[in-house]
């Protein structure tokens, strides 16, 4: 069920569903991007992407489930492509995203 609470998630994401998208995160959930960059909601997140990416999407290796006590963490591991604002070309970077769930929900 936590595997498929992050696919459906990530799909959202990348179809910019946003409502479906937060149907899956706790409402106290926080993200942590490269830097350290903590964003609280999803509206944030795209305006954070917006400034960065003109276009991205993952394409997905594989996943990783573990339960961890009372809360599950699924690892996503796969490629980011894409164009920066610059117009800088991204292709075939690696990238690692850990969620973490608990109660059903990403945390």
């Amino acid at each position: 069920m936590s595997l498929e609470v992050v696919k459906l998630f990530l799909a959202a994401v990348e179809n910019r569903d946003l409502l479906e998208a937060k149907k899956f995160l706790s409402p106290s959930s926080i993200m942590i991007f490269p830097g350290g960059k903590l964003i609280k909601d999803l509206d944030s997140l795209v305006e954070w992407s917006k400034k960065r990416y003109k276009f991205v999407k993952k394409t997905f290796s594989s996943f990783d489930v573990i339960k961890e006590d009372n809360k599950i963490i699924v690892y996503s591991i796969g490629m980011l492509d894409g164009i920066m604002n610059e117009g800088k070309e991204i292709k075939n970077v690696r990238y690692i995203d850990r969620f973490v769930l608990e109660d059903g929900k990403i945390i």
